[in-house]
Formats: C-alpha cells, structure tokens, sequence
C-alpha cells in the first residue's frame, strides 16, 4: 500500500496549492504535513488490538467530525482568535490531506476500515474506467448487484481479528519471531510523489495563481502522451518520441538563453519565465515521470540511445536484511570481447530496468494497440484511471486545481474593490 511519505508528498502539494501567499507559512505547512501522516499513526495502536491499523484512524468519522467543528466554529470564531485570521482555512486544507491519505488505503488492494467502529469491516475500492471498442465503458471500482454488495470481492474480513494489516510495528507474528520492515518507497511513482511535494512546497510558483498558468502546465504535463500519434509515423516510438528527457532538456536550455533576452517576459508578462519553468517541471515529473515507472517505462534518451527503460523498487528497512533498494543492481564482472578475438575483458553491469529498443519494446495505447497493421476488429482501450491510487491523485488533483482557480477569483475580486 502507499506509504506515509506518499501521504506526506500529497499533503504538500495540497498545501502548496491551496494556501494563499499569507497563509503558507512552515508552520501552516507543517500542519497540514502531519494530518496527512496523522492516519497512519493508528499502527502504533497494535499494542491495544491487532486489528485496529487502518482502522481506528482511516475511518470517515475523523474528518467528518473535523469538518462539523470547523463548520460550526464560524459563529464562534474561536480558531481565528486564538491561531490568527487563516486559521480556519488551513484547518480546511489539513482535512482535506487527512481524508487523501485515507483515501490512498481505501482505493488499495490492502483496505482500511472507514466505517469502524459503526462498520467492523475493511474495504478496499480496486478496479478500473477505460472505454474499450469492443467491450464499450468499462467499470470496475463499484459494481452494484441487487441485494448484494457494493463492493463485490472488496470485503476484507473485520477488526475483530479475521483481518491484519501488517506493519513494522505488528508484522503478524511479531512475537514468534517476524522480520519487521519498515517501507519508506514501495514503488517508483511514490518516490516521484515524495519528490514532487518536497520541491514544490519548498519553492512553489507564486504570484500566478490565474487560468492561464494552470492552463500552461496541464497542456504541459499532457503533451508527452501526444507521441502516441508518433507511433503511427514511426513504429513503436509511442513513450520515446515525446518521453525523451531531450525534449525538455531542449526547453530548459532555451528558459536559460532567455535569462538574458527576456523575450518571454516581453511578450507574456513578468510571471512568465516562472510559469514555464512550473511548466517543464510537470512535464519531466507528471508527464514523463510516472511513465518510466510503469512496467514497460520510457524510452528516456531517444533517438540519441535506443533502450526503454523502467525504473520502480522500493527503499526501506527490514530485521533481517537491514537497509535496502531495488531500483538499480550493479551486479559482477560480464564478459566482452576485447577486439582481437582472443579473449574476453570485464566491465561491471548495471540494472536499471532495461526493456529493449523500438524494435523489441511496443507500448500499446488505444491509437496504436499493435505493432503494424491492425485488422478492423482489434480491440482498442482508452484508460481513464487503472489503479486505485489513480482515482486518489485524480481526486486531488481536482481539488488542488480547484482551489486554486477559486482563490484566483477572490483575490481578483478584492482587487477590484480596492
């Protein structure tokens, strides 16, 4: 399942996104960081009943009860007295991390239990949306049956002990002996998450909170899935014609030109080198980031080298193996020929997740399912989401950008009062 440093990289970029420039302090950062950590801390709880990790703190009553309190101290004004005139609006950000992080266990094939203690049951919302020319909309995630369940297949077990959720605190077993791990990455696209968060919090784009720059960087983070359409011109260049890390290598060395030219700054205004910058930053991250972490990954160097690589792993710690990763493995001496036919010489090999060239490696997509010609009857599937994690980040990312829009319109409404 997602682990809390997930959580946390989440909860910062909400924060970055939905706190004005008076109300993103460390302090309010820090806030809104530790709600979304905040759920996780109910695997301390073993010590009272096994069952109760993702349960106790990863139900909806927390952030239900959360968003009554602050609702109701409106009249009251008690948090702005006694915590300063944002208050409250922090307040709202720190739930809403505090419900995504839940939100990552439950759209997770491990579940949490987000009816207990009224419903002593975990659940765990998996399936898929894609729209299939054969099979039509397909709907995965809920499937309601007359008289059955909501969630066939989702129920878990109880708290009660049929079900355990395992952490390093109770691993299962602990007593007998269990190695505990302590997870920190438990796949590539986290480690991104992580990443994205910290640097985005720590010096996010200010001062352009319009349409325009949300604009600007979604078309961005978009764009490399455009090469597609490559893959129809040049067999199998689908992940590598727009996937390329040149492509915005090239992007970032004209941002650096301009410095000195400012023709950007000329044309679009003063916030327009930082937009293109937050820009190029979401297409490395979002764009071509969370492909090269999918099983086939990115063909990064194209057309310069020809090799498709995928780079996922977790990093962690573990009793019996102590402290490890799995992204690379530098393995022994291989052998090569040293040109004259007699012999061989070594070199050391690296493993990154090397899957093969153009010629060997063919990412389907539902423009161009196949290598080659396709029949009329080839099935072609267009995905929206494919995990559960993708409907959280979908879910977030839909409130980030709505929040950000709406304190665009206010502060442009004030602005028109002065």
């Amino acid at each position: 399942m997602p682990t809390t440093l997930v959580a946390v990289g989440v909860a910062a970029l909400l924060a970055a996104a939905l706190l004005d420039e008076r109300a993103f302090t460390p302090r309010t950062l820090a806030v809104v960081v530790a709600a979304g950590a905040a759920p996780d801390l109910d695997a301390l709880l073993w010590v009272v009943d096994s069952g109760l990790h993702n349960a106790a703190l990863h139900n909806v009553w927390i952030p239900l009860a959360a968003t009554l309190t602050v609702r109701s101290d409106r009249g009251r004004a008690w948090l702005r007295d006694r915590y300063g005139p944002d208050a409250v609006h922090v307040a709202w950000v720190a739930i809403a991390a505090y419900a995504v992080a839940v939100a990552f266990d439950v759209f997770n094939v491990e579940s949490a239990a987000v009816l207990w203690p009224v419903h002593d049951r975990f659940f765990a919302v998996v399936g898929k949306l894609a729209y299939s020319t054969t099979q039509g909309v397909e709907f995965t995630l809920l499937q309601p049956t007359l008289g059955g369940q909501l969630f066939p297949g989702a129920s878990y077990g109880t708290v009660a002990g049929e079900y355990h959720v395992p952490s390093v605190f109770d691993p299962r077993g602990s007593d007998g002996g269990a190695t505990r791990t302590a997870v920190a990455i438990n796949a590539g696209w986290e480690l991104l998450i992580v990443l994205a968060g910290a640097v985005v919090a720590g010096g996010r784009l200010r001062g352009s909170e319009t349409r325009r720059a949300i604009l600007v960087v979604a078309a961005a983070t978009t764009f490399p899935d455009l090469d597609v359409f490559a893959s129809l011109i040049v067999e199998s260049t689908h992940r590598a014609a727009f996937h390329s890390l040149l492509v915005p290598g090239a992007a970032a060395l004209v941002l650096w030109w301009d410095r000195g030219q400012a023709w950007l700054r000329d044309r679009y205004g003063p916030d327009a080198v930082a937009i293109a910058w937050t820009g190029l930053f979401g297409y490395v991250v979002a764009g071509v980031g969370l492909d090269a972490f999918t099983s086939l990954g990115i063909n990064p160097l194209y057309p310069l080298v020809d090799q498709f690589v995928a780079v996922d792993g977790r990093v962690g710690y573990s009793t019996a193996d102590g402290l490890y990763q799995s992204f690379f493995d530098v393995g022994g001496e291989t052998a090569a020929s040293n040109g004259d036919g007699g012999g061989t010489s070594g070199g050391t090999s690296v493993d990154v997740g090397q899957r093969g060239s153009t010629e060997e490696v063919h990412v389907a997509s539902g423009v161009d399912p196949k290598p080659g010609a396709e029949s009329a009857a080839t099935e072609r599937v267009f995905p929206v989401v494919f995990r559960g994690w993708h409907v959280t980040l979908l879910l977030a990312g839909a409130l980030a950008t709505w929040g950000r829009l709406r304190g665009a319109d206010v502060s442009r409404d004030h602005s028109g009062e002065r």
